[in-house]
């Protein structure tokens, strides 16, 4: 009775281990959506580039500036751990590489830019 008592005892702690470790890894990429808005929000590295998307006047990303990414590798969950992205400003594209880190966290590499 008592070893019968333990081993569901451990059992019950064993699973609540599991349920609380699998609740707490966070996802581990980003949705396209977030890579989009990150990349709107990222004006200070836009601006060291000296591209076209950033009004210097008032350091903030100029109206119409569209960002469009699609997933680059494998995907988990609805997430992507990198992207390919292309900002688009009137007649001027550049693509970026996007690169998710834990967390809100990313890296951007630019890749090519075009103008029309």
């Amino acid at each position: 009775m008592r070893s019968l008592l333990l081993r569901g005892l451990f059992l019950v702690v064993v699973l609540a281990g599991a349920a609380e470790g699998a609740a707490a890894v966070p996802p581990l990429g980003h949705t396209r959506l977030q890579a989009e808005r990150n990349i709107l929000r990222s004006v200070r590295l836009l601006a060291r580039w000296k591209t076209p998307f950033v009004d210097t006047r008032y350091n903030t990303i100029r109206s119409n500036t569209r960002v469009s990414c699609s997933g680059s590798g494998r995907r988990i969950a609805g997430t992507y751990r990198a992207f390919i992205c292309t900002i688009t400003y009137r007649g001027y594209q550049l693509q970026v590489r996007y690169v998710a880190f834990d967390g809100n966290g990313f890296g951007l590499r630019r890749l090519t830019a075009t103008h029309r």
